[in-house]
């Protein structure tokens, strides 16, 4: 008997099981990232440390289609905090922030974008946001967004265990005896393929905040 498209029941499996340990994997992972916090600021997924006698605040931003590690330092002195922001190798910029006033301790760059980095400028009222030493409080991994991905891989196993079942009661209505044809076999393959990566994406996303 000559072997059809159909007939590839391994790519289908690979696909249940797939899917199956994406919810698994994703489950503990999201899980887990509710003991994660960050501090949402401009856009940015900032992670705070408190040290003996500074608190750092981390992070990335984009720039020149490169990840860049952005770094606010607040050290207490007497009278303030004093605030020190980095974007990947420019200078520091610093201040010396206050309950009444906050004041530009470096100088801007002579030449070339003010701030060191044309896509980040970190202001005086950064500068007060961070003096006040705020907690990173918000979760990133999001039960939510997980449950709603999970529901698309749901969808996508039905698809792939019972694909000649769900050919056959939509054209069963139309065609006598209804056939799946080769040209219906590499869609649906294809369609399962990009739904795996859909998944894929839509976990990611879930896990780290970015938002659906």
């Amino acid at each position: 008997m000559k072997k059809t498209t159909g007939d590839w029941p391994l790519f289908r499996k690979a696909a249940l099981l797939l899917l199956a340990g994406m919810i698994a994997l994703f489950a503990v992972l999201t899980f887990l990232g509710r003991f994660q916090k960050d501090l949402a600021f401009q856009g940015l997924s900032m992670t705070r440390e408190d040290l003996p006698d500074r608190t750092v605040y981390s992070g990335y931003g984009m720039g020149y289609n490169r990840k860049i590690p952005i770094v606010v330092t607040c050290l207490p002195e007497d009278g303030g905090v004093r605030v020190e922001f980095t974007a990947g190798e420019s200078e520091a910029q610093v201040y010396q922030a206050a309950e009444d006033r906050t004041e530009r301790l470096s100088a801007p760059r002579e030449g070339g974008p003010p701030y060191g980095w044309e896509e980040y400028v970190f202001t005086e009222e950064d500068a007060r946001f961070f003096a006040a030493l705020p907690e990173a409080d918000r979760v990133r991994a999001s039960w939510g967004a997980y449950l709603g991905v999970t529901v698309l891989a749901l969808f996508f196993m039905f698809n792939a265990a019972f694909p000649k079942a769900l050919f056959t009661l939509r054209h069963m209505w139309t065609v006598e005896q209804p056939e799946p044809t080769k040209l219906f076999w590499l869609g649906y393959f294809f369609s399962l393929g990009l739904g795996l990566f859909l998944t894929l994406v839509g976990y990611l996303l879930a896990l780290t905040g970015s938002g659906l």
